[in-house]
C-alpha cells in the first residue's frame, strides 16, 4: 500500500516537471517572436522616418537651369575674325569689352546656396579644333612651356598689318560664385572673352567645313547646396545647337550665322545627408 502511494507521488512529480519544461519552452518561443516582431516594427518606423526626411528634402530641392539665348554673328568686314561681336534679337552687342551674360535660373522649390561655377573648354575639343583648321586660317596649335603649362594658341591677320594672337591656358577655369539663388530667381555669369573667341573660331570653321560634325561647346561645372546643406554637383555643356548660315560667296568670310546658345542640363549628382 505504501509502495503504491510513493509511485503515485513520483509519477505526479514527473508530470509537473514536464509541464514546467513545456511552458518554459513556449515562453522562450513567445519571447523570441516578440523580439522579432519588435525589430520588424522598428525597421518599419526607421524606414518611414527616412522616407519622410527624403520627401522633405525633395520638397526643398533646388535645380539650376542654364537658359538658352538666340544670337547672331557676322564675320563680314571683320579685321580679326575671332573677335567678331555677337548680337541678340533686341540689338545688344557682346564682345570682349562687353561680355555675354549667360542666365542661370533656379527652377527648383528650394534656395540654392553657395553656388559656384567653373567654366572651361575641354582639351579634347580644342585638339579637335586644331585638326579642323586644315587650311591654317587661325594657325591653331598647342604650345608647351618649360614650366609644364599647355596653351591653345590662335591668331589671325597679316604680318606688318593688324594681327592678333592669343594663348588660352588649357588648364584654366573661369570661376564665378553666388551666395544664393532663390526659387524662380535668375542670375547671370559672364562668358569669358577667350571662350567667345574660341566659339567664333569653331562657328567659322564649321561653316567652311560644312560636313564637320564638331559641335561648338564648353563645360560648366555647377556646385551648390540646399537649405539642409546637402551638396549638388551638375555637369553642364554650353553648346551651339540650331543655327542658320548665310554665305554670299563674294569672299571667303562673308558669312553670318544665327545660332542658339543653350545648355545641356543634366541631372545633378546629389550627396544627401539625412543624419
Amino acid at each position: 500500500m505504501i509502495d503504491e502511494f510513493l509511485n503515485f507521488l513520483n509519477s505526479e512529480s514527473n508530470l509537473l516537471q514536464n509541464l514546467v519544461s513545456i511552458f518554459t519552452i513556449f515562453g522562450v518561443i513567445i519571447a523570441v517572436i516578440t523580439v522579432i516582431l519588435t525589430m520588424i516594427n522598428l525597421k518599419a518606423v526607421v524606414r518611414q522616418v527616412y522616407e519622410m526626411q527624403l520627401q522633405r528634402t525633395h520638397s526643398q530641392e533646388p535645380d539650376l537651369f542654364i537658359e538658352p539665348v538666340e544670337l547672331f554673328v557676322n564675320f563680314q568686314n571683320e579685321e580679326i575674325l575671332f573677335a567678331a561681336s555677337w548680337s541678340n534679337n533686341i540689338g545688344d552687342s557682346f564682345s570682349e569689352v562687353n561680355p555675354l551674360p549667360v542666365k542661370i535660373t533656379n527652377i527648383g522649390n528650394g534656395v540654392a546656396k553657395y553656388v559656384s561655377l567653373k567654366a572651361y573648354i575641354e582639351k579634347d575639343y580644342l585638339n579637335e579644333l586644331i585638326e579642323l583648321d586644315k587650311d591654317k586660317i587661325f594657325n591653331l596649335r598647342n604650345l608647351y612651356t618649360d614650366y609644364g603649362m599647355e596653351f591653345f594658341q590662335y591668331e589671325y591677320g597679316e604680318d606688318f598689318k593688324k594681327k592678333s594672337m592669343h594663348n588660352y591656358d588649357m588648364d584654366s577655369t573661369d570661376n564665378q560664385s553666388f551666395n544664393y539663388i532663390r526659387p524662380e530667381q535668375s542670375v547671370s555669369f559672364l562668358l569669358n572673352k577667350s571662350h567667345q573667341a574660341i566659339f567664333n573660331i569653331a562657328i567659322l570653321l564649321n561653316c567652311i567645313h560644312f560636313d564637320s560634325k564638331l559641335i561648338p561647346r564648353m563645360k560648366v561645372l555647377v556646385t551648390y547646396y540646399d537649405s539642409f546643406n546637402n551638396k549638388y554637383e551638375k555637369d553642364t555643356d554650353i553648346y551651339i545647337g540650331r543655327s542658320t548660315v548665310k554665305h554670299s560667296f563674294q569672299n571667303d568670310y562673308d558669312i553670318s550665322v544665327n545660332f542658339k546658345l543653350e545648355g545641356l542640363n543634366r541631372l545633378p549628382n546629389k550627396d544627401i545627408n539625412l543624419d
